[in-house]
């Protein structure tokens, strides 16, 4: 299903790692987002929804309007750049992301990284195609979309526990939450008001308060690792991709310099 050999050359390599690292940073840290949405701010599923889809919106528009354009340069700039825009608007949602935080503060982040996505996701496939034979285009093709699952379920999986681990420490020692474990479970579930009501009495106003700023530290950490992932794709694209030397077939007016018609001219002579 994949031959292990194209791993070996180096564009090829960086594409893979840049399509993983792309939808684990830019994807991964949703799920946690919706559940901070609905359990924490208080919206309605349709709400966390609709407070996410300035990255779509921003990915669609520029998917479309520079994507002609964004075709003549080298694949490794608009892929590199985008992963480099995902990293910075990571660091922007970081930034926002404080106890009394609302959708809006998503809102800067989420644009910046739909402008990333929507420079790498639409030259992947087409890059990564150009560096391999043309008998191997459909396997790379595969490949891509591949990495870019991979990607997305390991960053579920990784993303969660670094939340959990980071707000099981922001729980711990407060007193409010008897058991930080199960608290920072109760968290990463979307439980925050059950929390809250589980309060010993007369400390839901604190447990309430705790329970704000602990999403919040673990959501900094999340992007804080997004962001890492993010950049180190970048710089991986821009080192190791080059564009294709490949010759395409007839694009020099090809007819007696290509190479079957030697052979068969000498084929012909020997006879």
């Amino acid at each position: 299903m994949l031959d292990l050999a194209l791993l070996r050359r180096p564009s090829f390599a960086g594409l893979m790692s840049g399509a993983l690292l792309l939808q684990g940073s830019a994807f991964g840290c949703l799920v946690l987002l919706s559940l901070w949405l609905q359990s924490v701010v208080g919206l309605s599923p349709v709400g966390a929804g609709l407070a996410l889809t300035p990255l779509a919106a921003a990915s669609f528009v520029v998917a479309v309007f520079a994507g002609r354009h964004i075709q003549r340069l080298a694949p490794r700039l608009p892929i590199g750049g985008g992963l480099l825009l995902v990293a910075a608007g990571m660091l922007l949602l970081r930034t926002g992301m404080t106890a009394d935080a609302g959708r809006t503060s998503l809102i800067g982040g989420l644009v910046v990284t739909g402008i990333g996505v929507g420079l790498a996701t639409p030259m992947l496939v087409s890059a990564a195609t150009s560096t391999v034979p043309p008998q191997r285009a459909g396997m790379a093709g595969g490949a891509v979309n591949t990495f870019r699952q991979l990607g997305m379920t390991l960053a579920i999986a990784v993303l969660g526990a670094v939340f959990t681990g980071r707000t099981t420490s922001a729980l711990a020692g407060s007193g409010t939450v008897p058991d930080a474990g199960k608290g920072a479970d109760a968290l990463a579930a979307g439980q925050a008001q059950r929390l809250v009501e589980a309060a010993p009495g007369g400390h839901h106003d604190a447990a309430q308060h705790l329970v704000h700023q602990a999403f919040a530290t673990g959501l900094d950490r999340v992007f804080l690792c997004s962001a890492a992932a993010a950049a180190l794709g970048g710089l991986i694209v821009l080192a190791f991709v080059r564009p294709s030397n490949r010759a395409t077939p007839g694009a020099h007016g090809g007819g007696p310099s290509q190479a079957p018609q030697p052979r068969k001219e000498s084929v012909a002579s020997g006879v």
